[in-house]
């Protein structure tokens, strides 16, 4: 879980000139005091992220400068940025070792803390040079004294090749100003996209289920941005009940995955949110401190506590010998597919 000395690294003011969006969120959010700031620095600092950061930070990377082509940004989160101080740990074809910035952060049993804007990056490059890979994150770009770093992102996806083995979230019934892009369906059960790559991802594929039988997907992003799918199940079970959805996800905010492979707790380290976006040209993601095990794809994340208010759906890690979880908002899922969450 995220050390208690990490909450020094949030100032004690909130930021000046904060948008009424944020506000709101915080207010409806019910956040205890240090989860209210950790927030809004986050939306802070993401509303201030502009191309001149973003290319500072890339090109803080080796491999990029010397790449012909620029690797695609598939994410942006804000909040807590945990690094080896140990200069000999790798991250993959990146690395957090010796983070080289002038940024206030902690330690705790070898491990730093940060608190800042972490940029995902994909790029296809030839197995040996990611190999040989030994670059170091150098952020050259500060914003308002926090580190905006640049990393490779390769996700190793918690599911197998067919969805048979992963996980479902929840139920979810479509609002009644959703737009059919296919056949209507009234109800459906909420997965992971990426646990569809053993089967397909159109419309109208069949998945198989356990313990037997198949369901066929009703509603899917069209890109890989939004990692959910909907299968059509019929009518839902008269016993489920309304699964209420977090107006909003701190850093620092602790969690509960609902996982196949056993129920674990994490603590979230940075998120990515909009008020009104969520359309599938920008990923809405949850980085945990923990992650979960194969099979785990599609499970929920909830808060932790009364309540247990929705947060997302588990995806997978991000590899390498310090792994952190990652998560789909589900606030993007159910506004993206216009539907309603039920349990």
């Amino acid at each position: 879980m995220l050390p208690a000395d990490a909450w020094s690294l949030v100032p004690e003011d909130f930021p000046s000139g904060m948008d009424p969006w944020v506000q709101r969120l915080v207010g409806q959010a019910g956040f205890k005091s240090d989860e209210a700031r950790s927030y809004s620095w986050a939306m802070h600092l993401l509303a201030q992220l502009d191309d001149t950061s973003i290319v500072t930070a890339m090109f803080g990377l080796p491999s990029v400068r010397r790449s012909q082509s620029p690797p695609a940004i598939i994410d942006f989160s804000a909040g807590f940025i945990p690094f080896s101080l140990n200069a000999t740990d790798r991250r993959g074809s990146s690395q957090r070792a010796r983070i080289r910035f002038d940024a206030p952060f902690i330690e705790q049993e070898g491990i730093g803390y940060s608190f800042g804007i972490v940029i995902g990056l994909q790029q296809q490059r030839e197995p040996q040079e990611q190999a040989a890979s030994d670059e170091q994150l150098s952020p050259l770009r500060i914003i308002e004294g926090f580190p905006v770093l640049a990393e490779y992102r390769e996700i190793e996806f918690a599911a197998p090749p067919v969805p048979l083995g992963a996980a479902s979230a929840c139920y979810a019934r479509p609002r009644s100003s959703k737009r059919f892009l296919g056949p209507p369906w009234a109800g459906g059960i909420v997965i992971a996209r990426h646990s569809l790559a053993g089967v397909g991802y159109g419309p109208g594929v069949t998945v198989p289920m356990l313990p037997s039988g198949a369901l066929p997907v009703a509603d899917v992003d069209g890109t890989t941005v939004i990692d959910a799918a909907i299968l059509d199940c019929g009518q839902l079970p008269s016993s489920v009940t309304s699964l209420p959805l977090a107006s909003a996800v701190a850093p620092g905010q602790n969690v509960t995955v609902r996982a196949v492979s056993g129920g674990f707790a994490a603590s979230v380290l940075r998120v990515n949110d909009h008020p009104s976006y969520y359309g599938n040209l920008v990923a809405h993601r949850v980085f945990l401190d923990t992650p979960g095990h194969a099979g785990d794809s599609g499970s929920l994340v909830s808060i932790s506590g009364p309540g247990s208010d929705c947060v997302g759906l588990y995806m997978g890690s991000t590899g390498g010998p310090n792994p952190e979880g990652l998560a789909q908002s589900m606030r993007q899922v159910v506004n993206y597919f216009d539907i309603e969450l039920y349990d």
